[in-house]
Order: C-alpha cells, then structure tokens, then sequence
C-alpha cells in the first residue's frame, strides 16, 4: 500500500528530518497513483487512484468523483501481462467535430503503423488507414442505418464485381472471380479445392437446342396386297412429312389417311366429310375432319378412279387445337397411265410435340386393297 498525507507542515514544529520522511512517503503515494485496498482517506473529487484488492491480475484504476456519486472505474490492467481494459462506460473520444481515436504500432515497417477511428460531421463510423505522413491511404465507413461501406477493388484481396467477358480469362485472377467465355457461352469461376487453382464450370452447360433436321421414321413397301398400311410410333414428334405411292388393286379404291391413337385408327364417327375439290378430270377429294372435342384434324379421302390425270391440292390452314395454329398440307397427283397409281405427298406441322395430337397414321384402301409394290416413306422433326 502507498497512501501517504502529510497534513500540515509546521515550519515551527518540523524539522528537516521530519520533512525529509514526510516527503518521501508522499512521493511514494504520489508514483504509486496512491494504490490501495480502499480509496485515500484524504482523496478528495477528481482524484485517481488504483485499487489493487483483485491482484496483480486485476489492478482497477479508479476516479473519486465526490461523495454523491464515489468511485467509477476507468480502465483496468494486468501487471502480469500488460493487458488494459477499458471500462464499459468510458467515453474514449469527445470533441465538437471529428472526435478520433488513434492506434500506432511502431514497430512496424514503415507506412503501416497507424489507424484512427473517427466520427465525422455526417454521423458515420470511419476508420482509416494512415500512412506515417498522416494521410488516409484506405477506409471503411460504418453507416448510421447499419450498411458497411467498402472498398472491394482487386487491390483490396476481394473478387472484383461484376463478371470478366471475354474469349480468354483475365490477367491475375482471384479466387472467387468469374468470367464468362463469350465464344462458347459458358461461365467460369476461379476455384480453390486446397490444391490448386482453376478455372471450373460456374453451372451446367445449356442443353443444345432442339434438332431442325428431319429424320427417318418409318419406310414400307408392300410384298403383296394390303387393306392397310399402317405407321405407329410418330409421339413426340412436332412435324410429320409423308410420301406415299399408291397401287390400288382395283379401279375406284379411295385411300384414306387417318389418325392413330393408342394403337388405334381414328372410326370413321369421329370423321365428317366438310370439304371437297373437283379437278378438270372430274377427280374428286375431301377433307375428312374430326369430330373430337378440341380439335379439328382428319384424314384427305381421294376417288383415285384412273379416268384421266391431274393433281390436287388442298392446303388446309384451320386445323387448331385449344387456340394453337396448326397446318396440314397435302398434295395428291393421279397419274392416269398407271392404271390408278397416285402419289401422295403431305405434312402435319405442329407448334412443340405436346400439341401433337397423334401417335400414328393408317392409310385405309376403301372399296379394295392396295396393290404389291405401294410404298410408304415418313419423316419427322423432333
């Protein structure tokens, strides 16, 4: 303990000796900040002094502030390590403007020694790096409303914002930076797995658009005669095409084209007859149209009766189903020579596969068959 008053001094009653011991006992008190148990019976308001009742661990550096309020507590230390801290109500700066604290390693190397904390005239939290010129050199900024305001340039260690376009990556990468390839589309990201650093794929590469190009479905040729010619298989398709040559085995056969459904042909209650077209042979053909609900999508019945040649053509552009425009064009071209040989050639073209509404076509020879040699060819686009 290092508390000492020396009261009064006496020049008639003390003597030097006197003097000297009360002197150096307040010189004591005064180096040690009084320290003490218990505040100095003689402190009077403004007075600090040290309470070393927790330890050397615990040393409370005191201020008596008078006897309404006592002792509060400005800061406290540990002699066994030299850590101080601060007491939670202490204001650390005050001022009308700028008010700042300043921290200053000195043993560091030079230019990166100091940082201040400062609250400027807009009411913000700014704590800055300074040079040993004492100019700011970088900043963060603490808004009022909690928002962090940030520096986040390459210069900061950060991954820049926004995303590198180009064909090749940019120079000196960080991890964590993108770039996008604009000759194939794909975006990359700078990744980290612990052993190196790459380039790697930021996302799944977009499936490739769907195929334009028509493909084979179905070709047959009859060996002999047939009732039918039959060509399943056509789901998922959003555009048929179909060629077909035709024999009938006996003169007035009608082919008719029809739509298959679940393994079956449409029956003809599901047809009515709505249009037809005569050519200047008297050749005679009609659309078949459907009866189902929401749609209107047949068959072409064609007289293929061999008394002249010609060609027609009907183009439909009605065919719709729940508002979706669709088309079906066919052409029928009657070659007289051939003993009632016809070509029929047509497209279904449809919006996506969904809208088709099919899973197979059925040429029927109505009133006969068709003969050895008929053929079939279908293409569809997906």
């Amino acid at each position: 303990m290092s508390q000492y008053d020396f009261g009064t001094i006496d020049p008639y009653t003390d003597d030097g000796v006197t003097l000297a011991d009360m002197l150096n006992n307040w010189r004591d008190a005064v180096h040690s900040w009084h320290r003490g148990a218990a505040r100095p019976s003689y402190a009077v308001p403004g007075m600090a002094w040290i309470n070393d009742t927790g330890g050397p661990t615990n040393w409370l550096v005191m201020v008596y502030l008078g006897p309404s309020v006592g002792d509060l507590v400005l800061f406290t230390y540990d002699t066994t390590t030299g850590v101080i801290t601060a007491s939670a109500a202490m204001l650390l700066a005050q001022s009308a403007t700028n008010p700042s604290m300043r921290w200053n390693a000195t043993g560091n190397a030079a230019d990166v020694k100091a940082w201040r904390a400062t609250v400027p005239v807009g009411g913000t939290l700014r704590f800055g790096a300074y040079n040993d010129a004492g100019v700011e050199v970088g900043a963060i900024t603490f808004n009022r409303d909690g928002k962090l305001i940030a520096d986040l340039s390459l210069a900061t260690g950060l991954p820049p914002q926004g995303v590198f376009i180009g064909t090749a990556p940019p120079g000196s990468p960080l991890v964590g930076q993108q770039w996008w390839k604009s000759d194939d589309g794909v975006m990359y990201l700078r990744y980290d797995d612990g052993n190196s650093v790459q380039w790697v794929p930021a996302a799944p590469q977009a499936a490739p658009p769907p195929s334009s190009a028509w493909t084979l479905i179905n070709r047959q040729v009859l060996g002999g005669t047939a009732a039918s010619i039959i060509v399943d298989g056509l789901a998922g398709y959003r555009a048929i095409k179909v060629l077909a040559s035709l024999v009938p085995s006996v003169t007035n056969v009608a082919p008719v084209l029809r739509v298959r459904k679940g393994g079956a042909a449409f029956s003809d209650a599901n047809y009515s007859q709505s249009y037809s077209y005569s050519n200047s042979t008297g050749t005679t053909a009609g659309l078949y149209q459907s009866a189902l609900t929401g749609w209107n999508l047949g068959g072409i019945l064609v007289d293929a009766n061999p008394r002249g040649g010609g060609i027609v053509e009907a183009t439909f552009n009605d065919i719709t189903r729940a508002g979706v425009w669709q088309r079906a064009h066919f052409t029928c071209d009657f070659d007289g020579l051939s003993a009632g040989a016809m070509t029929l050639s047509g497209s279904l073209i449809y919006g996506t596969p969904a809208n088709l509404p099919l899973d197979g076509l059925q040429f029927d020879a109505v009133g006969g068959q068709f003969a050895a040699g008929s053929s079939m060819f279908v293409t569809g686009m997906k």
